[in-house]
């Protein structure tokens, strides 16, 4: 499989967000019961940082949780900030979040907004409000974005000294932290509690664009996004002490802890690896981990080579079966918002792909049709993501000009049909695929009376590809005139199928028809019925599918599912569950690649 070639490793910094201290390790000034574990939590997330290599250590705001009307409560939390950064070995850097400084200049906010009075203990206590850091020629800047639309001083002074140290970098790397994000969806969405006002979002946009900034780290929502604006990779983070329960909308399940408030596998902090043309993200899970005051530090062990860290990505693929872009309202709490709903996408799937070293997905012809979709679809190739649709039967007119036009997002496509239904298909699209250079899979369609046998009950489901038993029907595919237009054949290996097996038997055919097999792994009963929640059965069907898939050409793998399927027909365990938190296999595929 293809890799992105960014050229040599440079060095590593970390990217840290919302610790929201309290005063002390027992008392809190939150409702929430999670909130009293924020400063236990940052110890955790301190000695996790000194253990690995970094060049510096940035934080996006909400340092403390009491505002600073709050008085002693916010100093004496600034002061706990400081007795654990101090025993941080790398350079850090901060900017102020809403809770530091106060809210952006919002009417309806829950708290106070920004003032000079909240602006002055920020500079008191922690220095600069704003931030240009050059390190090995690239460039770090670090905002102040609750002073947009804020007509104070302080606005006007840091708008000019970003327009004047951005004029002085044209054409340089740089990478900018900001604690309030532009937006949560959409560029032009409607402002709310948790994005930028039109006046911060407009001068913020601009200057990415402007000088075409390579990424921008985003705090405040306690929860990950990512979204590409023109030449920037934009990276919302979660937070290391508590999720936004709000957000838990997201998911079609229960919420969890305190209502969603403590969804400990979304907690943790961000690693950004720079390589001389690029970089990649990691997202350093910390689980919610925490360590008290004057207890012995955990035995840390790390990877040194993740898959974001070396570039690597698995001949593994996975079936996207759920809908992996799907965008939820959220409904007003009456909370921290009360007067729309707010659109987000769940980005969590994307999270997991990109932990894994996953970048090989089979998807829906519908993938390709939306619009919207489709534009996501290209947003992340700048990840290395390659993708194979599929449908019944050859595509219509309308689908052969979407293919011509965006060739570039089809690696491969696998098509199902009968094999006495393969004459009736015309040559154009064979030419269409090879004009375009798109790999073609063949998968027949089975009838009932392939799969029905004596005895039995019947499965009333749908069924195509072949089967490590089907070696005549194979041959049978192989001796038509179209078989030449296919690259690889589906071969689809059942629960009691061995995966050795199959790869012998690929491997074998691969010797007589020279043709190598796109296969299918599933990880479901046969029988639509039944349930398979084993992560110990679906651990060892993974390794030995990563395993094979990259000692030979002769085949790759396509895992199906991706998340867990607890209801409707086939439930069955995914590497990740449908908060879509890291289940055993995501957690195995990510240690073997790495």
């Amino acid at each position: 499989m293809p890799q992105i070639d960014q050229g040599k490793y440079l060095y590593s910094f970390a990217v840290v967000a919302d610790t929201h201290l309290n005063q002390n390790d027992v008392e809190c000034n939150s409702p929430f019961d999670v909130n009293r574990r924020a400063n236990n939590r940052l110890r955790y997330v301190i000695e996790d940082l000194n253990g690995r290599d970094l060049a510096l250590v940035i934080h996006l705001g909400d340092i403390v949780h009491p505002v600073p009307s709050m008085g002693e409560l916010y100093v004496d939390s600034a002061k706990r900030f400081f007795e654990q950064f101090e025993n941080l070995r790398h350079p850090f850097y901060l900017i102020p979040g809403n809770h530091d400084v106060g809210d952006k200049p919002i009417d309806w906010g829950p708290a106070g907004t920004v003032r000079d009075d909240f602006l002055e203990a920020w500079a008191e206590i922690f220095g600069a409000h704003y931030f240009h850091h050059e390190h090995q020629g690239i460039h770090f800047i670090g905002l102040n974005t609750q002073l947009p639309g804020s007509g104070l001083a302080m606005e006007a002074e840091q708008a000019q000294w970003l327009q004047s140290t951005l004029d002085g970098l044209r054409g340089q790397r740089i990478f900018v932290s900001s604690h309030y994000p532009p937006y949560l969806l959409h560029a032009n969405e409607s402002e709310h509690y948790d994005n930028l006002g039109p006046e911060g979002r407009d001068w913020l946009l601009s200057s990415l664009s402007e000088y075409r900034v390579e990424g921008l780290f985003c705090g405040h929502v306690h929860q990950y996004w990512f979204h590409r604006y023109e030449h920037t990779q934009c990276h919302l983070l979660p937070s290391t002490a508590f999720t936004r329960q709000d957000y838990s909308e997201m998911f079609r399940v229960d919420s969890g802890d305190e209502f969603g408030r403590n969804d400990e596998q979304k907690l943790g902090y961000m690693l950004i690896h720079l390589f001389e043309d690029g970089h990649g993200v990691e997202m350093v899970r910390t689980d919610g981990r925490e360590i008290e005051a004057n207890q012995k530090p955990y035995e840390f062990f790390s990877i040194d080579k993740s898959p974001a860290f070396c570039n690597f990505w698995s001949q593994l693929g996975f079936d996207m079966r759920q809908d992996w872009f799907e965008t939820v309202q959220i409904p007003p709490s009456g909370g921290l918002d009360e007067f729309d709903r707010k659109a987000v996408r769940n980005d969590y799937g994307l999270l997991a792909l990109l932990d894994m070293g996953i970048r090989k997905l089979r998807l829906p012809l519908a993938d390709l049709v939306d619009p919207v979709r489709r534009s996501r679809l290209c947003e992340l190739q700048s990840f290395g993501f390659h993708y194979c649709f599929y449908s019944f039967g050859a595509p219509d007119g309308g689908i052969r000009d979407l293919i011509a036009k965006q060739s570039e997002l089809i690696e491969s496509w696998v098509l199902c049909c009968r094999i006495d239904e393969l004459a009736e298909l015309d040559s154009e699209f064979f030419q269409l695929a090879q004009d375009c250079n798109v790999e073609l899979v063949f998968s027949p369609l089975r009838s009932k009376q392939d799969l029905v046998e004596t005895g039995k009950k019947y499965y009333h489901v749908i069924n195509h590809g072949l089967t490590i038993n089907d070696l005549a029907l194979l041959d049978k595919w192989n001796a038509t005139p179209q078989a030449v237009y296919f690259d690889r054949y589906l071969l689809r290996l059942g629960f009691d199928e061995s995966v050795p097996g199959a790869f012998g038997f690929a491997q074998q055919c691969f010797q007589t028809i020279a043709k190598p097999a796109s296969i299918h792994l599933r990880l479901s009963e046969n029988n639509p019925a039944a349930n398979l929640d084993d992560d110990n059965w679906l651990c060892r069907r993974l390794t030995e599918a990563l395993l094979l898939g990259h000692a030979s050409p002769a085949c790759e793998f396509y895992c199906d599912t991706f998340a867990d399927n607890d209801r409707g027909y086939f439930p069955r365990a995914g590497v990740v569950d449908r908060r879509y938190n890291p289940r055993a296999g995501m957690l195995l595929i990510q240690q073997i690649n790495s």
